[in-house]
């Protein structure tokens, strides 16, 4: 029964000792008694190999490595028929007990809805049982705290005492203290917890075991276990205990023949014969430990085992190799300690975010073990939050080939499963969402293969299915006639087989049948014939052997967990009835906390964990990283429950609970210690100096701790990689390479020469010759595009088919033009009212308007505005109800209803203005939406004639062509329509990127428009739909109301303008075109003015000839480059569909800049000149 502590610092080898003495005694005598090391959880494994790496030892039975978990479990747990209730049963329990003691809860009762409030009060639930208390121990606390003074306050810092032992010595009071908050909301705190408590207690009483509670049962039978009496026991690696565990362990000491109590205290710090608890100092470095050694001291003496000298452990064996570790380790809170040198055994560095961090440790982690001969289980990375670490961990781990186990807990609520199961549930109970449907086919595990999702998925992005059309019973009918895109017999077949299982759900889950109450059996037995009618085991099966070790996915321990958390949720609710939304917020909540716990798949390999999951007595390197100042060395929380000041107010009358936070923050300086003093060799520290958000982070106070004790530990910042001898791995290699030999290098010849002739080396070398082949592919990259110029021949053959948008297409961007004509990539079409949609319901209106005053024989000039507004709005209704698409959109909600009111009051001012403008002048229109070289509709297309005798056969569809017979001929007039006012763009014309209106004027010259053969065109304007309003201030508004909003603009023969407007003002602008009157001409303001002499206009419709030419010819070429124009900070890349087909980047393609062109530079073009601009 003799009890000694093993007492030394971090690295004086505690742990060391106690393997050492544990072996030992296996090698001394294999069959002697029972030994028994207890250690933390997450170091049993560690323990266990470190004992089996003994040459002498192959195999053990006398010895047992334990947690206090694995001790409930050998004392309890074997012989239990009822199952262990998990964390996120725990929590369902609460749940109920708050939803059934609501309106008997007087402080908690608000919280019972709150997301989170269950796992809150779970934590106070486990606090209580692991300090040791029963549920009438707490109802009595909240009585006392009730039944004390209003005011009465608790006493903030008060005397260090023990809990009582027994109720007797309880109930003393808190004296007053006036500088705290009254008791009566701690006091409803602990009713109201007291109250859960005991519910939950009484609740799994005769379903469940809780693992908190098997440990307090265990108690009682150690004395009567066989391999704790009379053994030998050794613990190690706990700085503190639980109430529960601390009364196991007395119990244990009790049991033992001998014990050995390992704690890292500095033994000159502390009475180590009789330590006084109330002389300690809370806030001192090995504070934590030696409240430890107190209360176990004066343990061991109440139940008076006796007690031997401590064996006392000074000298660091951990740091022989390395002074600098030794200094930290002996003055790290030392600031009176003289600085030393650091040598390299010590590093301080800052990276630029996060993933330049794990980069860094990654390529380090490589040269330690390549150049130094460490093993990769000699090194660990410590990370405080190891959460936003953990992908930049995998990958870049990886790519260094680095072995590595993260040891932290996956959460599996993003596994395919749970995805199904959650978007399945959301869908028949949130009403049939597009998105929670496609979220459902899109797991894997549905009734529909991926191909299929993908065309019902476009199809009813391109027809707005709605919840309503999920549920409908027909068949689906919404693609117009002339739609050829779908397969509507297709759709409807895939649509019927990937409902049918969400069908039967909701059959099953009673939804649709009004507000129904079902139990819990009910709704997890409908969830549960979901999944087998998918087979989901079957396909979880299938999916786990292409991953034998189960470590990515966990999906043979998923299936697992989905039964066991069916089976708790079935038992713990049993006949409660809720709706089905209840019971889905519930099984949502208990999926999103479903996690997998990982296995280290190989000895050789690198530990990723937090400080305390790092334990390891043979690290040679550690990194720290994210040492910054709100996470290092551990994040603390103050969102609990209970806040200091309950604590505080329950401590007074001796209910000793857990540390407050403000004495975790106090900790936080032993686990700064701990974790500067785990290698022995080399510690690296590491905190990027910003987050992922791009917010600025501090670095950890510590480190100015580490600095000041060495004169030559400077902080760095990580920089590029400039030595190739710095390069580990294959990836860091071929980095290297891109990066020296780039685009953007200035390394000098001599040395670029060096590194192709290594390149050219490693192609010969059978292993490295991909990574060769990928560093030239990578360095002779130019994202170019290259059409052979047989296969464009062949392709495009004797004639060119094309457009003015086609044109302007190419244009702006040649490989644009290949995207969009040649390969036929087409924007996934998406049911949404854009501005392109809005623009063509304008010219549906219009163009059904000219049809119906012709059919009236009037025109604009001669309706009556009655008339007119009339006629106008039948021919709106007309087309809002035949197309099918606009009385969809209408039907869809009223905001889209709105949207086509207003178009319409938009149409009815728009056209009662250009009445006024054709009432003007003479011109009268005689056909719109008119079509030439489509099906021979109208006319033939327009031909023209490239060098090379390659046929141009233009074609497109006029808005508006209006006609005048003037002096005995056909004049003609173009208006196109535009939804906002447009100008024309002189440098857009001269590029040929808009050449649209010199098309149609090419277009309709001798061309028969409605009976009539075309003499000439006097010109083509652009003219707005939508009038936008001048601004102005309020004492203009009356003028600026008779001002005209609907101008035209574009380019026109001069000589023409008396009968484009009869009444010309001189020295204004003309009302309703853009030109202006100086002197009986139209020719004011000349370089902005739309007007142009007669030869001039002769000169630029021949000018737009040629540049058509010009440009069919490079199109036929097979010119496909990427090369979009900039044009001023104008380019068609910001709103172009194909950038993800092109990926132009701007450090490896340029920009075809293009000069700003005037008016008069264009005429001096035409005309046969040549202006210095680019095109």
């Amino acid at each position: 029964m003799a009890v000694q502590f093993i007492l030394g610092r971090s690295g004086t080898g505690k742990t060391t000792y106690c393997i050492k003495s544990v072996t030992r005694e296996l090698v001394d005598d294999p069959s002697g008694p029972p030994l028994v090391l207890l250690v933390p959880e997450q170091a049993t494994y560690q323990a266990q190999r470190e004992i089996l790496a003994n040459e002498n030892i192959s195999g053990y039975s006398r010895l047992r490595v334990l947690s206090f978990e694995r001790l409930s479990f050998w004392l309890t747990g074997k012989s239990n028929v009822r199952p262990e209730i998990s964390r996120i049963g725990r929590e369902m329990i609460i749940q109920k007990i708050l939803r059934a003691c609501r309106d008997k809860l007087t402080l908690l009762g608000r919280a019972a809805q709150t997301p989170g409030a269950a796992a809150k009060l779970a934590e106070v639930i486990i606090e209580m049982q692991q300090c040791n208390y029963s549920t009438s121990e707490v109802s009595q606390l909240a009585r006392d705290l009730a039944e004390a003074e209003p005011r009465e306050r608790p006493n903030t810092e008060p005397e260090p005492r023990k809990r009582p032992n027994t109720e007797a010595e309880s109930g003393s009071t808190a004296g007053p203290n006036e500088n705290a908050r009254p008791q009566n909301v701690t006091a409803m705190k602990f009713a109201d917890i007291a109250l859960i408590f005991k519910e939950y207690t009484e609740f799994i009483a005769e379903k469940f075991d809780d693992p908190d509670i098997q440990l307090s049962n265990a108690l009682k039978k150690i004395q009567q276990a066989d391999f704790l009496r009379g053994a030998k026991l050794w613990v190690d690696g706990f700085a503190d205990f639980t109430v529960q565990q601390r009364l196991c362990l007395v119990e244990m000491l009790k049991a033992a023949s001998e014990s050995y109590i390992a704690l890292c205290i500095d033994p000159h710090t502390i009475d180590i014969t009789y330590p006084d608890r109330c002389e300690l100092d809370d806030t001192s470095l090995f504070g934590p430990t030696e409240q430890t050694f107190s209360d176990l001291t004066e343990a061991v003496r109440k139940c008076r085992l006796p007690l031997e000298k401590p064996i006392l452990l000074k000298k660091p064996m951990r740091f022989t190799d390395s002074p600098p570790l030794e200094h930290i380790e002996k003055n790290i809170f030392n600031p009176a300690a003289p600085p030393v040198t650091a040598r390299d055994d010590i590093q301080i560095l800052s990276t630029a975010n996060r993933r330049a961090e794990v980069e860094y440790i990654a390529g380090r982690i490589s040269e330690l073990v390549r150049r130094h001969n460490y093993r990769y289980r000699e090194i660990a990375v410590i990370i405080p939050d190891i959460t936003p670490y953990q992908y930049y961990i995998e990958a870049l781990f990886n790519d260094f080939n680095i072995p590595f186990f993260i040891d932290k807990p996956k959460p599996l609520c993003s596994h395919p499963a749970v995805e199904l199961i959650n978007s399945a549930l959301r869908v028949v109970t949130n009403g049939w969402g597009n998105s929670d449907v496609f979220a459902c086919f899109k797991t894997g595990l549905a009734a529909v293969e991926q191909t299929d999702v993908d065309v019902l998925e476009n199809y009813c992005l391109a027809f707005g299915a709605r919840a309503e059309d999920w549920l409908a019973r027909g068949d689906w009918a919404f693609a117009p006639k002339d739609d050829n895109q779908f397969d509507e017999e297709m759709i409807n077949k895939i649509r019927r087989n990937a409902i049918a299982p969400l069908f039967k759900l909701r059959t099953d889950l009673g939804i649709g049948e009004g507000e129904r109450l079902i139990t819990a059996g009910q709704f997890t037995k409908a969830v549960w014939r979901f999944l087998e009618r998918l087979d989901i085991k079957r396909t979880l099966e299938q999916w786990s052997k292409q991953d034998s070790s189960d470590r990515q996915e966990g999906d043979r321990q998923l299936y697992d967990k989905l039964v066991n958390l069916f089976d708790e949720l079935d038992e713990i609710f049993g006949e409660d009835l809720m709706t089905v939304a209840d019971w889905n917020a519930i099984l949502a909540t208990a999926l999103s906390k479903l996690t997998l716990k990982r296995i280290p798949p190989t000895l050789d390999q690198v530990l990723v964990g937090s400080i305390e999951r790092s334990r390891h007595p043979d690290l040679k390197a550690v990194f720290l990283a994210g040492a910054t100042q709100r996470q290092f060395p551990q994040p603390v929380t103050f969102d609990g429950i209970l806040t200091d000041d309950d604590r505080t107010i329950a401590q007074n009358r001796d209910f000793y609970l857990a540390e407050k936070a403000v004495k975790k923050l106090t900790n936080r300086q032993y686990l700064a210690y701990i974790a500067f003093t785990r290698p022995s060799h080399y510690l690296c520290i590491t905190y990027p100096i910003t987050t992922d958000s791009s917010t600025q982070v501090m670095p950890s106070p510590f480190l100015d701790n580490l600095k000041s004790l060495f004169v030559d530990l400077i902080e760095q910042t990580a920089t590029g990689n400039d030595d190739i001898e710095h390069t580990s791995s294959e990836t860091q290699l071929a980095d290297f390479l891109c990066e020296k030999l780039g685009k953007d290098s200035l390394l000098p010849r001599a040395k670029a020469d060096k590194l192709y002739a290594l390149i050219e080396a490693l192609e010969q070398d059978k292993k490295f010759a991909r990574l060769s082949r990928q560093v030239k592919y990578a360095l002779g990259y130019e994202n170019k595009a290259v059409l052979h110029k047989d296969f464009a021949k062949d392709f495009y053959g004797d004639s060119l088919e094309c457009s003015s948008t086609r044109l302007g297409s190419f244009a702006a961007c040649p490989y644009k033009y290949f995207a969009e004509y040649v390969l036929d990539l087409k924007r996934r079409k998406q049911f949404v009212f854009e501005p392109l949609d809005l623009g063509r319901f304008y010219h549906r209106v219009l163009d059904g308007l000219f049809k119906r005053l012709s059919k009236d024989n009037t025109d604009f000039a001669t309706a009556s505005d009655e008339s007119l507004q009339n006629s106008c709005a039948e021919v709106i209704a007309t087309t809002l109800e035949t197309d099918t698409f606009l009385s969809n959109f209408k039907k869809r909600s009223r905001h889209n209803a709105y949207i086509l009111d207003s178009a319409t009051d938009t149409l009815t001012r728009a056209v009662a203005d250009y009445a006024k403008m054709a009432k003007a002048g003479s011109f009268r229109q005689i056909a719109s939406e008119f079509q030439f070289g489509l099906n021979d509709k109208d006319i033939p297309p327009c031909r023209l004639k490239t060098p090379d005798k390659v046929d141009i056969l233009l074609k497109g569809i006029i808005d508006r062509i209006d006609c005048a017979n003037i002096k005995g001929t056909q004049v003609a007039l173009i208006l196109d329509y535009k939804r906002r006012p447009q100008s024309f763009s002189w440098s857009r014309f001269y590029h040929a990127l808009d050449m649209q209106l010199a098309v149609y004027m090419l277009a309709i010259t001798g061309a028969k428009v409605a009976g009539r053969k075309i003499d000439s065109a006097a010109g083509a304007f652009y003219l707005p739909v939508e009038a936008t309003p001048d601004k102005g201030s309020l004492n203009n508004l009356e003028k600026q109301a008779d001002k005209f909003a609907y101008k035209a603009k574009g380019i026109f023969n001069g000589r023409f303008a008396d009968a484009l407007h009869s009444e010309l003002t001189p020295g204004r602008w003309d009302q309703f075109y853009n030109f202006f009157i100086t002197k009986g001409q139209p020719y004011g303001h000349f370089s902005s003015s739309g007007a142009l002499r007669p030869d001039e206009f002769e000169h630029l419709v021949e000018f737009a000839r040629q540049k058509i030419i010009q440009t069919a010819e490079q199109i036929t070429s097979g010119c496909i480059d990427i090369t979009p124009y900039r044009l001023g900070n104008k380019s068609p890349c910001s709103y172009c569909d194909y950038r993800p087909v092109c990926k132009f980047d701007w450090q490896i393609n340029e920009y075809r800049p293009l000069d700003t062109v005037s008016k008069e530079q264009v005429l001096k073009q035409a005309k046969g000149g040549a202006p210095e601009v680019r095109s």
